[in-house]
């Protein structure tokens, strides 16, 4: 998870567009709008793998297949995790595995200036 200062923006603080453009579309008539402005968070794909879930799922399926020699493995989280994560979006970059959604953090609302017959907007200050 990385945070970012990249806007995105909001009418309803639930679904976020990259582009304030977008927005634009949702308004029916013109004048001054608050609408809400937030950073980006990405994610990768690790970020979602709860690796101490996966290596106890590895040790139970061990021991289950060749019994209690199999206890020895020692996986651990604070040993292995950040390498076994590394490999993980290692692989999603080489198969081309994107995620296709991004977080949100410091929302803030805003006022906006709209002309919709010029499909045109102005930042015109925090709403604070």
């Amino acid at each position: 998870m990385k945070e970012t200062e990249d806007y995105c923006y909001s009418l309803n603080e639930e679904i976020y567009y990259d582009d304030i453009d977008c927005l634009i579309d949702d308004f029916f008539k013109s004048g001054i709008h608050e609408i809400s402005r937030a950073k980006k968070i990405e994610y990768v794909l690790s970020d979602f793998i709860n690796v101490w879930s996966i290596f106890e799922n590895i040790d139970e399926e061990t021991c289950e297949a060749v019994g209690e020699c199999a206890e020895n493995l020692e996986l651990t989280e604070e040993k292995h995790g950040e390498s076994f994560k590394k490999a993980v979006d290692e692989w999603a970059e080489k198969e081309g595995v994107k995620l296709n959604f991004w977080g949100v953090h410091s929302i803030e609302k805003i006022k906006v200036k709209i002309d919709i017959d010029k499909s045109d907007y102005e930042i015109l200050e925090d709403a604070k």
